[in-house]
């Protein structure tokens, strides 16, 4: 350390000397300066950025000057448009020919307004187009008209996001949600479709054994055929309250018998349709399981990520 020597005279004569080590000098200066931080969106939006923000002292190597890091204040506002500001601290970089210091500022973005308009509008869509496997199992119309609709609606909410996001070349968590959402509804889609496809197909089967059966062997082949009919469409109990008319329409729904002459034309094929009740109850169970199982991976690793943020 360089000793300063500091002499006072009074009347041309020398009252005191002392080496400087014995006495501290303090020096302020004000410094204004623009820095840029480079952000990592592959969280958003449950992101938060450090950014770094660099002093360094060239007037003299490190070996004659020190830069010893005190307390970083930030008098601002703390919550801004898109983040908050969090913890601010300063470091002392060392190993460097010159003495610096290194303040971070931790940004933590305010995700409650993706919640409200993105992520809690898209499951209720799933939900809506998971309930189409409640409805009234012989109307296809219905079912699959409100699980369309709910895709073309899901797609318009993704494209008119999709707007407002952070342009990257890379997928963003909020991006594998809005994606996963429409596989979802297109797999319901999916799903409605070939219950009706399946049922369809195993009572035209049934239709043209039944119709072309005439030795014992047939008949019997016709018997199970019958009996996988009576499986795989849709199960409709007749009551004795019915009309004998109803009773009638009731049985040919369930494949009992092909004579459809006695019935009336509101009654007849092609206004009844037979449904895969087992493929359904299947979908009833499949469409929860796949939608928990990525639930319980995707808001894992955004809560994780913002407990390691928090620490």
């Amino acid at each position: 350390m360089a000793t300063l020597l500091l002499t006072y005279r009074i009347s041309s004569m020398t009252v005191n000397i002392y080496p400087g080590y014995e006495s501290s000098l303090e020096m302020s200066q004000l410094y204004s300066v623009t820095y840029s931080c480079d952000f990592e969106l592959l969280m958003f939006p449950f992101d938060a950025q450090l950014c770094r923000l660099h002093f360094e002292l060239v007037s003299a190597s490190s070996s004659y000057m020190t830069l010893i890091p005190s307390e970083a204040n930030y008098t601002g506002q703390d919550d801004l448009i898109e983040y908050s500001i969090g913890k601010v601290s300063i470091k002392m970089d060392e190993g460097g020919e010159f003495s610096s210091v290194s303040v971070y500022v931790r940004f933590q973005r305010r995700y409650v307004f993706y919640l409200l308009t993105l992520y809690i509008p898209s499951t209720l869509l799933i939900i809506i187009a998971y309930a189409t496997f409640f409805f009234n199992p012989q109307d296809f119309n219905s079912r699959i008209v409100v699980a369309l609709t709910s895709l073309l609606v899901l797609s318009s909410l993704y494209t008119q996001t999709s707007n407002s996001l952070p342009k990257t070349s890379y997928f963003k968590l909020v991006d594998i949600w809005l994606f996963f959402s429409i596989v979802m509804i297109f797999i319901v889609v999916l799903l409605q479709t070939l219950i009706d496809f399946s049922a369809t197909f195993t009572r035209k089967n049934f239709l043209r054994v039944c119709c072309t059966g005439s030795s014992e062997t047939d008949k019997s082949q016709a018997n199970i055929s019958q009996d996988s009919a009576r499986h795989n469409i849709t199960k409709v109990l007749v009551s004795s309250n019915m009309s004998s008319e109803e009773q009638h329409h009731r049985a040919i729904t369930n494949g009992w018998t092909q004579d459809e002459s006695a019935l009336p034309l509101r009654y007849r094929t092609p206004n009844v349709y037979p449904v895969n009740i087992p493929l359904m109850i299947k979908s009833r169970f499949l469409i929860p399981f796949i939608f928990s199982i990525f639930n319980m991976a995707y808001w894992g690793s955004a809560l994780t990520y913002l407990h390691n943020i928090e620490d």
